[in-house]
């Protein structure tokens, strides 16, 4: 039994019942604003929506088509055969022949065809490049918009406090003028009200800041109206299934066809072995124009073995140090892996103490204050102290967010997995 003071009994009790009951509607509040993102308004573009949109009208990706005609116009031209070549030659000043000659490279061995397939890879991997790059752009809008959510929702969090806290000013004012509460109480509660609007004024300065950020990266303004909401419920797939995915990463899968470039280059140089025919026609005029007698040569572009066997050690050099920077790189996604793995774990168990521990008690504890300070044995700034510390927990919950989003992200780029971080569930 919590004592009261005078013959106040009858208004501390109810009092007390309104107070516990504000409290109970802060924590639900809490809860709420902890999964709800202010963008989501009425005139919102869903989050999924807005990033595809914005991915696929992004200028980075607009550059792809040209790059991949180009592409395609040399591979064209890799399958031809080189131009042929026309000539005319004064065979002397006093002879005064005149010898008119064309020539034509015949290339033997399948060497057109080799190249056509070099320069038909370097396409595909251009057309490849596509994917590549809308992943980049991908992951950066999600990176862009985290701060956005977190903001917006540290603003909701903060926006509830104001609430509860300009709620007990008013019944402080009304404890104050029948002599229940001292004057001062009511000077304390207006700053504290002051303090909390300055800080709610600070975050929603910084969402804003935020949105313009996210809207900038993706060129896009519609990107300004985009809602969503923090996937509190953060997971991460299996290790093992993380790992194996590393290679089905598209800047990975891109980076693996340059073995295969390496290997048409060598079939190329092998083709090379077979010599070339340069066939020339022409006639040879004289100088009294009495006759044109015809001109027919073949000859053959001998290769060098020698030239050909260094040619397919550089090559071969080149594809085996390919090979090793690709499964350096993949050792290091791996660790990479493990850490950002480890480190999750710590913020999920951090954010379950939150979740479970923390809260429950900063509530219990923010209610017994407030009775106390109703039945006249406590002071007004141990219940200020209890309510910050009991928005502090609400607002930790937003910054375990945070970690455990960036941690996620760090899991995509490295995996190439997706993990929904931002949701657009009601």
């Amino acid at each position: 039994m919590i004592p009261s003071r005078g013959n106040g009994n009858h208004t501390v009790k109810g009092v007390s019942m309104v107070y516990r009951s504000l409290t109970t509607v802060f924590m639900v509040c809490c809860v709420m604003n902890a999964t709800v993102s202010g963008g989501n308004s009425p005139d919102s573009i869903p989050f999924t929506d807005a990033v595809h949109a914005a991915v696929e009208n992004h200028p980075r990706l607009q550059v792809v088509t040209p790059a991949v005609a180009a592409r395609e116009a040399e591979t064209g031209l890799a399958g031809m055969w080189e131009n042929p070549q026309a000539g005319v030659e004064v065979a002397g000043v006093n002879e005064g022949d005149i010898e008119f000659r064309l020539s034509q490279k015949i290339p033997l061995g399948g060497k057109t065809k080799a190249r056509a397939a070099i320069a038909g890879h370097e396409c595909d991997r251009e057309r490849k490049n596509g994917a590549v790059i809308r992943r980049e752009i991908e992951l950066g809008l999600v990176e862009r918009f985290i701060p956005v959510v977190v903001y917006e929702d540290r603003c909701r969090i903060t926006d509830s406090l104001l609430t509860l806290t300009e709620a007990l000013a008013a019944e402080i004012r009304r404890r104050v003028e029948n002599g229940a509460a001292r004057p001062a109480d009511t000077i304390r509660i207006r700053i504290e009200c002051d303090r909390i609007t300055m800080e709610r004024d600070e975050l929603r300065a910084m969402a804003q800041s935020s949105r313009n950020v996210f809207a900038q990266y993706g060129a896009d303004t519609m990107l300004l109206r985009t809602g969503g909401r923090p996937n509190l419920s953060l997971t991460l797939p299996p290790f093992d299934s993380l790992a194996a995915m590393i290679d089905s990463r598209p800047d990975r899968k891109n980076a693996l066809e340059s073995l295969v470039g390496f290997d048409l280059e060598d079939a190329l140089i092998l083709r090379e072995r077979c010599p070339d025919i340069v066939a020339e026609a022409g006639f040879v005029r004289g100088r009294d124009g009495g006759g044109n007698d015809p001109l027919i040569a073949l000859s053959l572009d001998l290769p060098l073995r020698r030239s050909i066997n260094l040619k397919r050690r550089t090559v071969a050099s080149n594809r085996q140090l390919m090979q090793v920077t690709l499964d350096e790189e993949k050792r290091a996604s791996v660790g990479d892996l493990k850490e950002l793995y480890a480190r999750f774990a710590v913020l999920e168990k951090r954010r379950q103490t939150i979740v479970t521990k923390i809260n429950p008690g900063n509530g219990a504890l923010t209610a017994v204050l407030e009775e106390y300070y109703r039945a006249g044995n406590g002071s007004l700034m141990e219940v200020i102290e209890a309510r910050r510390e009991q928005t502090n927990g609400a607002l930790a919950m937003m910054d375990s967010y945070e970690e455990q989003a960036r941690c996620a992200l760090g899991v995509m780029r490295t995996s190439g997995c997706t993990i929904d971080i931002i949701t657009d569930r009601e």
